[in-house]
């Protein structure tokens, strides 16, 4: 309700484009909780470098005090808010005028609901089409889309995130896709479950891939996946088709540790991705790979001896071994001792 010019939260722009639009180069975008669409039928353009955070409630000073659970900051393709998934939008962000050599980050959301009827797009589209591009995706979810979720030619990380819910599988597309050398690509800690593509990751002559400390379970029509690099620490399983990994012979890349057990999710059919505390891939992962500070819920990372695989961290400090009932009892009820069972 101020000058809507961007400068505080009190001044803060009304829409996200308007933000992207006028970010300084190497400038920093803060969101605050709440829905924001995509410009009509058309993209967020990123044109400059930039870094993009949600989860703020609109009161915070430092980036720190962001909580992109808490404060869930969505971001939509369907910009008629008519819940008409034909009538979304193909693209959220385009990046073919991204600068050369540029840098952009986008941490903190909810990535939502793209749709096309044809291939040849994606959610995040043209990543690195005008150059080399590093693209930093961090504890973000990315679900509903009926498209490829990222089309990249250039440097791509991400990290904490998860991928729900998404299809191109009639196009013979991938969730992430195009990867084209010279380039690179990491994918760590994230969560892909019930994506409907010809491929998950879909690679083409890339230098290096380093997919670690990762959950791909119940995707349809995943035939194999072609990686250029390390596969550590993955538990790929369940698949409709094939779960076969295929790596190029010529890459020299390391295959180890891949698991077939299932992640015992807390609560799949209402979207909860946690893990149960009977969870196998608990202290599973690899802590000689790049640890963060927070999983997707913004938990410590490591709260056992080991990182768990997957995009949420079990909270170890809340559990117990024994449960107390008792129909009498009078203190707080949650089951952590006799007076509070």
């Amino acid at each position: 309700t101020g000058l809507n010019n961007g400068t505080s939260w009190q001044n803060a722009y009304t829409t996200l484009n308007i933000a992207i639009h006028n970010a300084p180069c190497n400038g920093s975008i803060w969101v605050s909780e709440g829905t924001y669409y995509t410009p009509g039928p058309n993209p967020f353009l990123i044109e400059n470098n930039v870094k993009i955070f949600g989860g703020f409630n609109g009161t915070q000073g430092l980036a720190s005090q962001r909580d992109w659970e808490l404060y869930r900051t969505i971001i939509s393709a369907n910009y008629q808010a008519n819940g008409i998934k034909t009538d979304n939008a193909a693209v959220i962000f385009d990046f073919a005028n991204a600068p050369t050599n540029g840098e952009v980050v986008i941490d903190g959301f909810t990535i939502r609901g793209t749709y096309t009827s044809s291939p040849g797009t994606a959610a995040l589209n043209n990543v690195g089409l005008n150059g080399e591009l590093s693209l930093t995706l961090r504890n973000n979810k990315f679900i509903y889309h009926d498209n490829q979720v990222v089309k990249s030619q250039s440097d791509l990380i991400i990290r904490n995130c998860l991928f729900a819910h998404n299809t191109a599988a009639s196009f013979g597309q991938f969730a992430i896709s195009d990867l084209t050398g010279p380039s690179s690509l990491t994918v760590s800690f994230c969560t892909f479950f019930d994506n409907d593509y010809y491929n998950v990751i879909g690679i083409q002559n890339v230098d290096l891939a380093n997919i670690n400390n990762s959950i791909f379970w119940s995707n349809s029509n995943v035939n194999n996946f072609d990686i250029a690099g390390v596969l550590n620490n993955l538990t790929v399983a369940n698949n409709t088709t094939s779960a076969s990994i295929m790596v190029p012979t010529n890459t020299g890349a390391n295959v180890v540790n891949t698991y077939d057990i299932y992640p015992d999710f807390t609560d799949t059919l209402n979207d909860v991705f946690t893990l149960t505390s009977c969870s196998p891939v608990i202290d599973l992962g690899n802590s000689d790979i790049f640890i963060s500070e927070f999983d997707l819920a913004k938990n410590a990372r490591i709260s056992g001896s080991l990182p768990d695989l997957g995009c949420y961290e079990f909270d170890l400090p809340t559990t117990q071994s024994i449960i107390y009932v008792n129909a009498n009892a009078t203190g707080s009820n949650n089951g952590n001792s006799w007076a509070n069972a």
